[in-house]
């Protein structure tokens, strides 16, 4: 993906892949990837297109050039640069249909407003994504019980909870429930695109996607300390009330499940919003059928619940903004 980014980049308009691996084979292993139908915003750019093909073609297309794909590949690895050059004597065309087909759906949210009459257009939010996968093709349904209805109605309770109490928070907050977020995030991402509040006026917003599983007491905390030092401390200091293990195993951009990237807060993120994202990790039923409600442990959505609400409070009341001082904004790994 990141090289098919960078030639689009530099004037593309396709990208063809070569395989060592007998074409036929691979084809057969990804069959059911590649007939999957791909989602995007109908803001978006057009899909760029992108071929794997086989050696075979490869040194068809590289004859006239007089040179052939196991050349280039042995200058690569003897000089272990590019062997990057323009192929003038060859002419492509490829025909390509594609069905598109429009979907609706829709981002929910919520609204609090703050106390504060200097402080109430600036907002915390809290978020899940309430989508999943659907059905298999033969109607099995894919339940979703972790991913992510423990976080949707984490926000519903932690939204409760402060609608209740007679004591506002200073700033507003928004709960939001995303859609698309499956689909590569694409309710985070129109939300980030059309927000109903100027996002310089979101004070930090708490992502929770799956936190119904796994050890009793454990939660991982990716992102608290990437925008904003102060916004990690904040957690921690509240989870002191609650008395969870914060992990932060995953805490990294260069963790290679990439969990910083694969939810809604990176949306945020990627707007300098400070963020926290709270998981308690994949399991055997993730993104299974298998998912369901009897193997969650409300016990400890409940804590996480609790230490979310007690997190948003102590951010709602701030008398300054966070500080945009954490490890991403100093340049640090």
């Amino acid at each position: 993906r990141y090289k098919a980014n960078v030639a689009r980049k530099k004037g593309a308009v396709a990208v063809l892949f070569i395989t060592s691996r007998p074409l036929a084979t691979l084809m057969a292993r990804f069959q059911k990837w590649l007939a999957r139908p791909s989602f995007s915003l109908m803001e978006d750019e057009a899909p760029f297109p992108q071929f794997v093909i086989s050696q075979r073609m490869a040194d068809a297309i590289l004859k006239p050039s007089k040179t052939s794909f196991a050349t280039l590949q042995r200058k690569i690895e003897k000089t272990g640069r590019p062997a990057s050059f323009l192929i003038k004597k060859t002419r492509l065309r490829i025909h390509l249909q594609v069905k598109s087909e429009m979907k609706e759906t829709q981002n929910i949210i919520a609204y609090l407003p703050g106390a504060d009459p200097q402080l109430r257009n600036q907002f915390v939010a809290l978020t899940a994504h309430y989508d999943h996968l659907g059905k298999r093709p033969d109607g099995t349904i894919y339940n979703g019980a972790d991913d992510d209805g423990s976080g949707t109605t984490a926000i519903l309770e932690i939204a409760r909870a402060f609608a209740k109490n007679p004591n506002r928070p200073a700033r507003s907050l928004l709960f939001i429930s995303h859609t698309g977020e499956e689909k590569g995030l694409l309710g985070s991402k129109y939300y980030t695109n059309h927000p109903v509040v100027p996002l310089q006026n979101m004070t930090a917003v708490l992502n929770i996607d799956m936190i119904g599983r796994n050890e009793e007491n454990r939660v991982f905390i990716i992102g608290s300390n990437f925008l904003s030092l102060e916004l990690h401390q904040i957690n921690e200091q509240a989870n002191q009330l609650i008395g969870l293990n914060l992990d932060y195993k995953y805490n990294s951009t260069t963790d290679p499940n990439r969990f910083y990237y694969r939810s809604d807060h990176y949306n945020y993120a990627r707007h300098d919003i400070p963020i926290i994202f709270y998981f308690t990790g994949t399991h055997e039923d993730y993104h299974q059928p298998t998912d369901t409600v009897d193997k969650i442990n409300f016990n400890k959505m409940q804590k996480i619940a609790r230490l979310v609400y007690l997190t948003a409070w102590h951010v709602a009341n701030l008398d300054h903004a966070l500080p945009l001082n954490g490890l991403l904004k100093s340049n640090q790994p």
